[in-house]
């Protein structure tokens, strides 16, 4: 018995991509319980549905699922954990099907089968083969877009700033556990509760910083988090790690910076994770009124740390394995 939100394409009763039907019975109704229409006559016959689909519902459609891209195993999961929660809504966009063959949906359909949980969904019957190289040509709603739609007024630099703001906090305390990434949903409901994150991204769009040598949005979760401990020191840490001004060479945050500098004109490359997760580590040093250390700041193997959303406490995380998709999914912003 397959674990709800652990998809594995190793799962599936069948081979990736489907195995297609052998036959269609004599009474030409196919795997999807509607008559077959001639492909002559398909031209311009669609019908569309607004239906329950339950698992057992999409096992049987994934049977005729033989054209469709390479499964992703990731999106499997995100989609999974979003049903799971009761995010999963129905907002106009369809599963498309043709005679015998899934040529939209088959993610959402394995999620449906991973997460054990039922969706509402618009379902197009009788979409032509022949238009499958057409569909999601269009650009994908990011969390910014969701933002900039949601608060009229704010500018496109706030809205992006603020929705990576969201995924780092999501990612440095833990919230939203279960969802490998942030949907749109989420984003907009961290917006509304987390409240404070605003004032955090404005902040940072103040302070002078360029070069930054830590995103700009990391730095307004890390200030609203690190906040909830000492609002005064976690403004100042922060404005120092941005603008590099007024630090003494023993400051956590001015050890920071040049080990970032230095990693920047060598073009090491560090990861926007790994620097996040330095600073997580300088702000410790800093909060506690320690003396900064390259050894004390810098990474070590796969260490990993996390915050208490309540009190900023710095505590160490359980290793776990990195799947190779997680490393693809750092916020860049």
């Amino acid at each position: 018995m397959p674990v709800p939100g652990r998809f594995d394409s190793g799962q599936l009763p069948f081979k990736s991509g489907g195995e297609q039907l052998k036959h269609i019975t004599g009474d030409r109704r196919g795997c999807f319980g509607i008559t077959v229409i001639p492909e002559e006559r398909m031209k311009n016959t669609l019908e569309v549905r607004e239906m329950t689909i339950t698992p057992s519902l999409a096992a049987k459609w994934l049977e005729g699922n033989t054209i469709n891209r390479p499964i992703q195993p990731a999106h499997v999961r995100f989609l999974s954990a979003l049903m799971q929660v009761g995010l999963f809504l129905l907002n106009g966009d369809t599963i498309k099907i043709s005679d015998a063959d899934i040529l939209d949906g088959q993610h959402r359909l394995l999620a449906c089968i991973d997460s054990g949980r039922s969706f509402r969904s618009l379902v197009v019957f009788g979409v032509p083969k022949k238009v499958f190289k057409t569909i999601d040509e269009g650009r994908v709603r990011t969390g910014r877009d969701a933002l900039f739609v949601h608060y009229p007024g704010i500018t496109i630099q706030v809205a992006n700033t603020m929705a990576a703001a969201l995924v780092w906090h999501h990612r440095l305390t833990g919230a939203l556990a279960g969802m490998p990434k942030v949907s749109n949903t989420a984003l907009l409901e961290m917006a509304k509760s987390h409240k404070g994150v605003w004032q955090c991204c404005d902040f940072v769009l103040e302070v002078d910083s360029a070069p930054a040598l830590v995103p700009v949005s990391s730095c307004a979760a890390m200030l609203y988090i690190f906040q909830r401990r000492h609002a005064e020191k976690a403004a100042t840490f922060i404005r120092g790690l941005l603008s590099g001004e007024k630090l003494a060479r023993t400051n956590p945050a001015f050890v920071l910076r040049k080990i970032l500098a230095n990693d920047l004109l060598k073009r090491a490359r560090l990861s926007n994770v790994d620097k996040v997760f330095m600073s997580v580590k300088a702000w410790h040093l800093f909060y506690h009124a320690r003396k900064g250390s390259a050894v004390g700041i810098h990474r070590r193997g796969d260490e990993k740390l996390i915050l208490d959303p309540e009190t900023a406490v710095v505590r160490k995380r359980k290793q776990t394995a990195v799947r190779r998709e997680d490393k693809d999914e750092r916020p860049t912003a």
